[in-house]
């Protein structure tokens, strides 16, 4: 077989694959296309005096629900008061029951009372959040990854 010959072979084969996936991708109702499951995420944590607070434990909570619910918690500690979490995207074939998602944030520290934040929507752009912490009463305790637990 000739240089040639096998070129012409392989290019024939790539044209068989496309010319049968094609079809076969619109009949089956799926398509790729890529998904954002959360913004770039920028949090800055202040207390009553509007000063910056150091070592405060951010989660950042991503709840996915295809079927079923599933929810994967990210932990970050601020350094000068500022955790950034970068934008999560995944490439997914939509079908008849695409994956949604929606995230949340909540922020504790010790002295302080836990904040949280849940957005309206599903926004794609970077979003620049400050989290305002309140002195806590004693004996306030955190609650795991800040979320509160089914009773």
């Amino acid at each position: 077989m000739s240089f040639k010959q096998f070129v012409l072979l392989k290019d024939i084969k790539i044209f068989l694959l496309l010319g049968f996936m094609f079809p076969s991708t619109l009949l089956s109702g799926c398509f790729p296309i890529l998904k954002t499951k959360h913004p770039k995420i920028n949090i800055t944590v202040i207390n009553e005096q509007n000063e910056k607070l150091d070592d405060a434990e951010v989660f950042l909570n991503l709840t996915t629900w295809q079927g079923k619910s599933f929810t994967e918690s990210t932990f970050k500690k601020t350094q000068d008061g500022i955790a950034t979490f970068s934008a999560k995207k995944s490439l997914q074939f939509i079908h008849i029951f695409p994956a949604k998602y929606s995230w949340s944030i909540c922020v504790y520290k010790n002295g302080y009372s836990q904040n949280s934040f849940v957005p309206k929507g599903s926004n794609h752009r970077t979003q620049n959040l400050v989290l305002l912490l309140d002195k806590a009463e004693k004996g306030v305790e955190k609650q795991q990854h800040c979320r509160k637990e089914k009773s």
